[in-house]
């Protein structure tokens, strides 16, 4: 993310614009960095298959996830057993990773039918100077 020096209003910077699918037990995840502090709002939809759990941590946090060991992650712009959101906070500058979860390790269950029950989904982050 870059300073605007220039006084006019900010453009939000994108981050992530995705659509994807993520099949039963699975996940996707998307890792960036803020050189500054930022309010970042994230969008997620899920087009069609199970609610998903979007998770909104840190890359060390994220190693845990992938270990299947308990994590911590921010409450206010993670999105639980979700089929859509649009959540906002302001964030310190650092390293994060985002998750997109299709799998049973935080509230969102994909059924067990059988099936592979994908879910396609879109989902956008965006990062503009605080006010």
């Amino acid at each position: 993310m870059s300073d605007n020096q220039s006084g006019s209003a900010e453009t939000p910077e994108t981050i992530i614009d995705d659509n994807d699918t993520v099949t039963e037990d699975q996940y996707r995840h998307y890792s960036f960095t803020l050189n500054q502090e930022a309010t970042l709002d994230l969008r997620v939809t899920v087009r069609s298959g199970p609610p998903l759990d979007v998770i909104f941590t840190s890359p060390e946090e994220f190693e845990q996830f992938e270990r299947g060991n308990r994590m911590r992650y921010n409450e206010d712009l993670s999105m639980l057993d979700t089929a859509g959101d649009d959540n906002s906070i302001t964030a310190p500058e650092g390293e994060y990773t985002v998750i997109v979860d299709n799998t049973n390790f935080g509230e969102a269950r994909p059924p067990t039918d059988g099936q592979d029950n994908a879910a396609t989904y879109d989902i956008s982050l965006t990062a503009s100077l605080p006010e």
